[in-house]
């Protein structure tokens, strides 16, 4: 990770890469989580691991956007 002359973070492409590999991994577990705690009948709990999961989709997504400056836009954002 780095800072352009604006102060605004710049990440490579191998670091948007790993970022995306790690949550699509967190989101994986998250959901499978939501569908567990859910079969038991807690929605509360399941509704907030389902925030999480789409919060964890949503790093994913703007790690792969293919213009570099608007994913460090996004992740600067998110991250």
């Amino acid at each position: 990770m780095q800072f352009d002359d604006e102060g605004r973070v710049q990440f490579t492409d191998e670091e948007r890469a790993e970022i995306a590999t790690e949550y699509e991994a967190i989101a994986k577990r998250l959901w499978e989580q939501v569908e567990r705690v859910e079969a038991r009948g807690n929605y509360d709990l399941g509704g907030r691991l389902r925030a999480q999961a789409c919060d964890a989709e949503a790093l994913v997504e703007a790690a792969r956007i293919p213009d570099a400056r608007r994913a460090n836009a996004l992740l600067s954002r998110i991250y």
